[in-house]
């Protein structure tokens, strides 16, 4: 949980990025340019929808989205989008602070999300966000439903006073937990 990464700790804004990412939450933000859905608005309107999500591998975001909703659509037209989970979405986080506390962590992944490939990859991806969701075993086949995956390019992290701290991807990978 994240209560047992001490502050103390020299991998702690790491650690605690990949404990909300990996092991704990299961829906976030994703956030996309908007040139699709917004396309009728004036200027450049980014598009947000909340997400489901689980872990592909050590932290790597992974969706399961059909084109019949705007995110998928966005992303076909620019892969580039920011992820954004939060430990006030966990049971039992953040109680009694308010969710844009600094002290209520929070992480912004950023990066290209894209359709995942190869068939024994989508199977893992599959059985690992089946586990996580079983819900969307149950989901319609008609609306074609695929795998997708964040490449991360950045991570701003928040959790404390002071000011957001950027982690750098590898020290994000090589943590351990």
């Amino acid at each position: 949980m994240i209560s047992d990464c001490k502050r103390t700790n020299p991998n702690f804004n790491s650690k605690i990025s990949l404990t909300l990412n990996f092991n704990v939450a299961g829906w976030g933000v994703l956030a996309t340019d908007g040139s699709d859905y917004n396309s009728d608005l004036k200027g450049h309107v980014p598009f947000a929808n909340v997400m489901s999500y689980a872990d592909a591998s050590k932290g790597t975001p992974i969706f399961y989205l059909t084109k019949l909703d705007a995110t998928a659509r966005e992303l076909e037209n620019n892969p580039m989008a920011a992820f954004t989970i939060s430990e006030a979405s966990l049971l039992g986080g953040c109680i009694m602070i308010d969710a844009e506390e600094p002290i209520c962590a929070k992480a912004t992944f950023t990066g290209a999300v894209r359709p995942l490939e190869g068939g024994e990859a989508i199977a893992s991806a599959k059985k690992a966000l089946f586990k996580k969701h079983p819900v969307m075993r149950l989901w319609p086949s008609e609306h074609n439903f695929q795998v997708y995956t964040m490449e991360l390019k950045k991570i701003f992290f928040l959790d404390f006073y002071g000011g957001a701290k950027q982690i750098s991807i590898e020290e994000y990978y090589n943590v351990t937990l």
